[in-house]
């Protein structure tokens, strides 16, 4: 974000490799998709259960009217809009309007997620407010963004931004091929920290036609049905402080395209 000021390493120190044709192939940035207030007020309650620091909160009563709404909703019911129909039937409830002013807020804040390559992006992956790091300039592995910059054109960040530039959450993509077929795929580390996840930047690739996977953190393999076997490509080849041990060979990684269902698609943040 122009303007911005980040407590990173000097991108004229980097001999910045450039990323591979696969990985330049899924970078990109994606715009939030709309949402209904009540699924807004039943995303921040979720997010919220999960620990997430969000700025907005909602009453428990208020969710559980959401849930209704959507059940009935879903059903094909001929209901007017969520916002009248609880401000209708609970006109005098200030918690419900404060509620729907909040979702509304959440909806107008919805932050696009960004997939990019870009030297800054990759540098300033620990600069942030958000969650901590072990990446960041003035922590214990403050030389991984350079080395992710210079070694492994076939990584990448995926990340989404606060509205002062910095980063509110991240995970790493990796360029693998499957061992089964040789095609080139996706792979997403699994959740650090902030508000994103793998398996939102996993369903935003495959809407771009790249084939994607939710990947462990730190040496964890999936295992059982469901598995697909990778090798990494272009990623670090050698065992060091890293999300992803993208040096172990035909690492497992997990096939969710067949378990998605209208009910867990995209959410933006």
């Amino acid at each position: 974000m122009e303007g911005v000021k980040y407590n990173i390493l000097d991108p004229k120190t980097i001999k910045y490799a450039e990323r591979d044709e696969f990985i330049k192939s899924i970078c990109g940035r994606h715009s939030p998709t709309p949402m209904e207030p009540e699924d807004a007020i039943v995303d921040i309650w979720q997010k919220t259960r999960n620990g997430e620091m969000l700025r907005v909160k909602v009453d428990a009563n208020t969710v559980a009217l959401a849930k209704d709404y959507i059940k009935y909703r879903d059903k094909g019911a001929r209901l007017p809009k969520f916002s009248r129909w609880a401000s209708g039937m609970f006109k005098d409830d200030l918690k419900i309007a404060a509620d729907l002013a909040a979702a509304g807020k959440y909806v107008e804040k919805s932050s696009e997620i960004v997939i990019s390559g870009d030297i800054i992006d990759i540098l300033r992956c620990a600069d942030t407010p958000h969650f901590s790091s072990c990446f960041s300039k003035d922590s214990c592995y403050p030389d991984m963004p350079r080395r992710i910059c210079e070694d492994t054109p076939g990584i990448c960040i995926a990340y989404v931004d606060d509205e002062k530039g910095k980063m509110r959450g991240r995970v790493w993509v990796h360029h693998a091929q499957r061992v089964d077929n040789g095609k080139d795929v996706a792979i997403v580390c699994a959740h650090w920290g902030g508000t994103v996840t793998a398996q939102q930047v996993v369903d935003l690739i495959r809407l771009g036609g790249a084939e994607a996977y939710v990947g462990g953190g730190y040496g964890r393999q999936h295992a059982g049905a469901g598995r697909l076997e990778v090798n990494f490509i272009n990623c670090f080849k050698n065992s060091l402080h890293h999300d992803m041990y993208t040096w172990i060979n035909n690492f497992g990684v997990q096939d969710t395209s067949v378990k998605r269902s209208k009910d867990e698609s995209v959410q933006y943040l």
